[in-house]
């Protein structure tokens, strides 16, 4: 009964040279680690990756230019239109549309009153 004591003694002191072997190992590893991190090369400063990127422009902002270029592209199509182009009711086969009188004869239609 005697070595009972004796072997938890061998134990406990084996138990704790292991956690000493293995904070050792933890050491070596981190200066090891630090020694390869440092570089000799002096540091390069780094380009800034927003500033060589465009402003992308705001919904409110795209909307702004297809709405002028809308408005552009209707009084360009105004500024074509003749004096026959008047906007009419056009009877079709397929039911009424409101067109301009040149269309309405091209498409085959009856010009409408009103």
């Amino acid at each position: 009964m005697r070595s009972g004591p004796a072997i938890g003694v061998l134990l406990l002191a084996a138990l704790s040279l292991g956690g000493c072997f293995v904070v050792d190992e933890l050491d070596r590893a981190s200066e090891s680690a630090e020694r390869f991190s440092r570089s000799e090369k002096p540091e390069t400063p780094q380009p800034d990756p927003v500033a060589g990127r465009r402003r992308e422009p705001s919904v409110l902002d795209r909307v702004a230019d297809r709405a002028a270029d809308l408005r552009d592209w209707i009084e360009e199509a105004l500024e074509h239109r003749g004096p026959e182009d008047d906007i009419v009711r056009c009877r079709l086969r397929d039911g009424l549309r409101y067109t301009s009188r040149g269309d309405c004869h091209s498409l085959g239609g009856k010009v409408g009153r009103g």
